[in-house]
């Protein structure tokens, strides 16, 4: 049987997103191959509508000639919809955070989360096919008893953007402190709390004249980001930036002015912001935690203990030594050219010619 279409859904589709970015750069390629290709979502931001449809939208589109690719990291009717259809289906797995890293947070968070981890699970007889965007995911996959489990990366696209910045960002920031950055969601899993430790004992001992910042927006109404907000004032902390959710020239700019990029998180299925920063020549420090030693590896500093001390005396060795800044950055461009355009295509078409011969009959 030949394929029509190939359809993707995801839960939410927003600007920035790295689930709902990969999304479209899979349906680029797609595309390019001739395949018709559409994004359905639950939740799909304003800004996003001339570029994703309502899940339930595709009810008109439907067919067995179809294949649909789930994108799965939190509970949803989503899958319960997809598992319903008719055509064959493919998993794409962006791992689901451990609940309990929100249970003292957000109770329908860590239920949707919980909700998650029984639908993985529920999946196995449905797809034919699992792809893990880390190895990291992939063993997870196999360990949950999935077979066929392939790897498709996250893709790091980030030419051109590099030349549309905001230079404002870059002025206010490029004031001779030193900038220490981190990149993603305000959630317990990246343990911002951590963040906030080391640059205490980086700011009062090491080097007053610094800055934290942390980029991916606050969500105010957040029990969270008010947990965060106590430990500043317990450890009276000046300069720490929490940015409102931001389009890219300014998260480029935020790139160009952090001199180490910081992340305490404890739980990642890839851990894309860390390239990023390597992308931008960033210096990377990172809790050696889930996928962070696999997608980093040689391209970063991985520290194994939560030392707050010692991890902020390492950040003062990278500031202060060019050679060792130089390697840092020689490295991670060095771990880039493992995600190339180019070769991250060839994961895609490799895992599409694998869905034509099996609807195909011939696998």
């Amino acid at each position: 049987m030949s394929i029509t279409g190939i359809h993707q859904f995801v839960v939410g589709f927003d600007y920035g997103d790295a689930i709902s970015n990969f999304a479209l750069e899979i349906r680029k390629v797609l595309r390019k191959m001739g395949y018709e290709s559409e994004i359905y979502g639950k939740y799909v931001s304003p800004e996003m509508r001339d570029k994703a449809y309502f899940y339930t939208e595709y009810d008109k589109k439907s067919s067995p000639s179809n294949v649909v690719l789930l994108h799965l990291s939190t509970g949803s009717s989503v899958t319960q919809y997809v598992k319903a259809l008719p055509e064959k289906k493919v998993l794409i797995y962006h791992n689901i955070t451990p609940a309990e890293f929100f249970d003292d947070f957000d109770a329908y968070v860590a239920k949707q989360l919980r909700d998650g981890r029984k639908e993985l699970l529920s999946l196995r007889d449905d797809v034919f096919l699992s792809a893990g965007v880390s190895r990291y995911d992939c063993r997870e996959l196999q360990e949950c008893g999935f077979k066929n489990v392939q790897y498709l990366p996250l893709v790091v696209n980030l030419e051109g953007v590099e030349k549309n910045y905001d230079r404002a960002v870059v002025e206010k920031y490029r004031d001779g402190m030193t900038n220490i950055l981190f990149v993603g969601r305000i959630a317990p899993n990246k343990r911002i709390e951590n963040l906030l430790k080391v640059f205490y004992f980086y700011k009062r001992y090491l080097n007053s004249a610094s800055r934290l910042i942390v980029v991916g927006g606050t969500g105010l109404w957040n029990k969270y980001y008010a947990f965060l907000q106590k430990i500043i004032d317990v450890l009276q902390l000046k300069d720490v930036i929490f940015t409102d959710k931001i389009k890219d020239p300014e998260l480029v700019g935020y790139y160009k002015v952090a001199d180490v990029y910081l992340s305490m998180s404890e739980h990642e299925g890839f851990g894309l912001p860390l390239l990023e920063a390597m992308y931008f020549g960033v210096p990377v420090v990172a809790y050696s935690a889930a996928a962070v030693p696999e997608t980093v590896r040689d391209g970063g500093i991985l520290v194994e203990e939560k030392d707050y001390g010692k991890i902020a005396e390492t950040i003062d060795r990278v500031v202060k030594d060019y050679e060792l800044q130089h390697y840092l950055v020689e490295m991670g461009k060095k771990r880039l050219l493992d995600f190339s355009r180019d070769r991250w295509e060839r994961y895609v078409v490799e895992m599409v010619e694998y869905i034509k011969r099996v609807v195909g009959g011939k696998s």
